[in-house]
């Protein structure tokens, strides 16, 4: 534990009065390099969104719950989101599936609802 504190110390002296903008750009770097997940692949984020059955609106809220208590947000942005529901078409079009071929994860957009 005296490590975690002391390297926690050590980063507040190089973040500077950048800290916590320091610290995302940390946490962003580590998820990047496969370090440590902090974020949503675009896929998990749009699973979230459909499965969860969010509306734009909802997930706003989600998105301004986040921003408000300080929490990094996981989530896509609203604008990703807009721009797949413009090429895939709303939830109610379609049924988000997730599979695993050839050991390799996806998600799988099918079964357009007519």
């Amino acid at each position: 534990m005296r490590r975690v504190t002391d390297a926690v110390n050590y980063l507040k002296v190089i973040g500077g009065s950048e800290f916590k903008t320091f610290m995302v750009s940390i946490l962003k770097e580590l998820d990047r390099s496969k370090a440590f997940k902090s974020f949503l692949t675009f896929f998990e984020g749009f699973q979230l969104y459909q499965k969860a059955n969010l509306t734009r609106k909802s997930f706003n809220t989600i998105k301004s719950l986040f921003r408000r208590a300080g929490i990094l947000d996981p989530t896509l942005s609203r604008e990703e989101i807009e721009k797949n529901e413009d090429i895939y078409g709303a939830s109610t079009m379609f049924t988000v599936v997730e599979t695993n071929e050839k050991k390799m994860h996806a998600v799988t957009w099918f079964m357009l609802r007519c």
